[in-house]
């Protein structure tokens, strides 16, 4: 799907697919991260959570300048 001003680059499939695959390791093994001392469930969520946003923050201001003229 090709929307004016945006540039979806190969990195940004690779991205989004390593994104997936971490998400569905980290699903079936859900229960192994309950028994560590720390939290790494939900440090991996919320890091995984971050990065996704920051990827779609860069992904929109990309298709913002490039409709700009930027």
């Amino acid at each position: 799907m090709a929307m004016r001003g945006v540039d979806f680059k190969w990195y940004d499939g690779f991205f989004l697919s390593m994104l997936a695959t971490s998400v569905i390791i980290v699903a079936i093994n859900w229960k192994r991260y309950q028994s560590c001392h720390f939290p790494l469930h939900i440090w991996i969520v919320v890091d995984y959570t971050t990065v996704f946003i920051f990827r779609v923050f860069m992904f929109v201001d990309n298709g913002l300048a490039a409709g700009l003229g930027l």
